[in-house]
C-alpha cells in the first residue's frame, strides 16, 4: 500500500516551515513531497501562486498517479506522532474521502458573509487572498441548484481520499473543485461542500476537530507568519 502526503509553500516568500515525523506502519509506504518555487518554478504568465498550490491540494493524483491514497496537509499543519497516516487511513475507513468540520461555522453562506465581512473591514490578509474573487456569485449559483442545500462547510487544511474517488480520470470531484476554483473563486471551503454533494462522495470525518487532534498539530505561529 501506498500513501502520498503532499504540501506547497509557492508564494514569492513562502516556504514550509511544518515538521512531518516519519510514520511507522507496516506493509505501508508513505512518501513526502513539498513544493515551493524551487522544486516547482512559477508559471508566472499564467498561474498566480495561489492557484498554483490549489495543484498539489486538488490534483497530487495527477500529477503522481500509482498512490492507492492521497493525504493533503496545509503548511500551518505538523504531523506529530509516528502513527498519524495510520490514524487517517483508519478514519478513512472503506469511504472514499476523509474530512474535518470547519471549526467555526456550518454553512458556506456564513463562510462568504464572515470573508466579506473582513474584507469590508479592511483587513488586509483576506483582501489580498480573495479580492476580486466572485464569491457571492458563486454562492448564489449553487443556491440555484434546487437539488443543494446549504449546511455543510468543511476545513480543508487536511483531508486524506481514496485512489477511488479520482478512478474516472476524466470527471471526478478533485478535478472539478480545481475547476471552480479557477472559474469563481480561490476561497476552496465555498466549492468543496457543493461538490461533495453534487458527486455523492462517500465521505467519513475526523473524529476531532483540526485544531485539537493530537496527530495533526495546526501551528497559529506558522499561519501568522503567513498574513
Amino acid at each position: 500500500m501506498k500513501v502520498l502526503i503532499t504540501s506547497a509553500g509557492v508564494g514569492d516568500v513562502h516556504k514550509i516551515k511544518s515538521t512531518w515525523v516519519p510514520q511507522n506502519i507496516s506493509n505501508v509506504e508513505v512518501d513526502f513531497k513539498r513544493f515551493d518555487n524551487t522544486n516547482y518554478p512559477s508559471r508566472e504568465n499564467s498561474l498566480h501562486p495561489r492557484l498554483k498550490a490549489k495543484i498539489f491540494r486538488m490534483l497530487a493524483w495527477e500529477e503522481y498517479p500509482g498512490y492507492d491514497y492521497y493525504m493533503w496537509m496545509d503548511s500551518t499543519i505538523h504531523m506529530v506522532k509516528t502513527k498519524a497516516v495510520e490514524y487517517a487511513l483508519n478514519s478513512l475507513g472503506s469511504a472514499d474521502i476523509c474530512i474535518f468540520h470547519h471549526p467555526e461555522r456550518t454553512t458556506v453562506r456564513q463562510e462568504v458573509d464572515y470573508v466579506e465581512s473582513l474584507m469590508t473591514d479592511g483587513y488586509q490578509y483576506m483582501i489580498k487572498r480573495y479580492n476580486g474573487e466572485r464569491m457571492r456569485d458563486q454562492l448564489d449559483h449553487y443556491n440555484k441548484d434546487v437539488n443543494y442545500v446549504d449546511d455543510l462547510l468543511v476545513a480543508t487544511g487536511c483531508f486524506i481520499y481514496s485512489s477511488k474517488l479520482v478512478e474516472n480520470r476524466d470527471y471526478n470531484i478533485m478535478k472539478e473543485w480545481f475547476y471552480h476554483n479557477a472559474y469563481w473563486s480561490i476561497q476552496d471551503q465555498i466549492s468543496f461542500p457543493y461538490l461533495l454533494k453534487k458527486f455523492g462522495v462517500n465521505y467519513n470525518w475526523f473524529d476531532t476537530g483540526i485544531y485539537d487532534n493530537p496527530y495533526f498539530q495546526f501551528d497559529m505561529n506558522l499561519y501568522r507568519t503567513q498574513q
